[in-house]
């Protein structure tokens, strides 16, 4: 049986996930105005190979992120298809033994 305990809280952590990215974002915008706005003193010192590094690496966190939420949120949709089925076969069980009640 699913727990649907289990899946509320897994939603919950996406949603703080979601908030932390969101946050992110907002910093790494500030940061590409930054590079852009200084990118002079950035070739003068030969930091642009710091910033692309963490620039991929954020990247690559990001993507593994997003490809986790992803799996997790079609494993959701399966359990909720589960559920859904269980339902309607309990549904369907209860109306048989209904319409055997009233004959």
């Amino acid at each position: 049986m699913v727990q649907l305990s289990k899946i509320i809280e897994q939603l919950n952590e996406f949603e703080r996930d979601r908030k932390f990215w969101l946050r992110l974002s907002a910093f790494i915008i500030i940061a590409i105005i930054s590079i852009i706005w200084e990118w002079d003193v950035i070739r003068y010192d030969h930091t642009e190979w710091l910033f692309g590094s963490i620039g991929l690496i954020v990247s690559a966190i990001w993507w593994f992120w997003t490809m986790r939420v992803l799996r997790m949120t079609l494993g959701h949709r399966k359990d909720e298809i589960i559920i859904l089925g269980e339902l309607i076969a309990d549904i369907k069980s209860i109306k048989n033994d209904v319409s055997k009640m009233q004959k």
